[in-house]
């Protein structure tokens, strides 16, 4: 004879087992297509839904951390980014910044400013840049919105065959109010535009050669 109890106990366990710690829901596929693939998930307390996006490409750990490292080149291929800059810097391995994402009229542009960290794996040769939001550090910018919560990581992961796999993790609060729309092309649609600008910034002339002094 089947026990009720345990089995109703283990239909709500269910839910909360397909949840992390953090009560985050599993992954889900958003967008997907030319080698990147982007998922999204919802997380308690946190405006808008968690994203990941993952590639593997071709080209040098040294040709990505430089770019990394180029603040004033956001421009160029993090999608909606206008504006990008240094605040401070520890050296070339921690800094904070300051970069401001566009939005759509009448919406206020979203400024967000951050505490970058790189390290490097010893064992795997891996890059991670952890993206830690600090949003009261500088006085509010009249007419932009400052993003209230924002945390993130960026992993770079040599392969073989000169291959590196990136992933890219963020989760933020974009503080105000977002037509739906644009939220979730913002999670769904922005990274892989991201991840595919990067794929052409390291094969040009100031990236494809470099490689920081102190990357192993």
């Amino acid at each position: 004879m089947i026990k009720i109890a345990p089995v109703i106990a283990l239909l709500f366990a269910i839910p909360s087992l397909l949840r992390g710690a953090d009560g985050a829901e599993e992954w889900k596929e958003a967008n997907a297509g030319d080698g990147i693939v982007v998922s999204t998930r919802s997380v308690p307390g946190w405006g808008m839904k968690e994203f990941r996006a993952v590639m593997r490409m071709q080209g040098s750990l040294g040709s990505i951390v430089a770019l990394m490292e180029d603040v004033g080149a956001y421009t160029q291929w993090f999608a909606d980014c206008k504006e990008a800059r240094v605040l401070s810097s520890q050296g070339p391995k921690d800094r904070h910044v300051c970069f401001v994402n566009w939005t759509p009229f009448p919406v206020w542009d979203r400024e967000i400013v951050s505490h970058d960290t790189f390290e490097q794996d010893p064992a795997t040769g891996a890059v991670t840049v952890r993206l830690h939001g600090e949003p009261d550090l500088i006085p509010r910018t009249a007419g932009r919105v400052r993003v209230p919560k924002f945390e993130g990581t960026w992993t770079f992961t040599p392969l073989a065959g000169g291959n590196v796999e990136v992933v890219y993790q963020v989760r933020s609060d974009a503080g105000g109010s977002l037509p739906s729309w644009f939220a979730n092309a913002t999670v769904s649609k922005t990274p892989r535009k991201t991840l595919d600008a990067m794929r052409r910034m390291i094969s040009g002339e100031k990236y494809k050669d470099a490689h920081p002094e102190w990357l192993r």
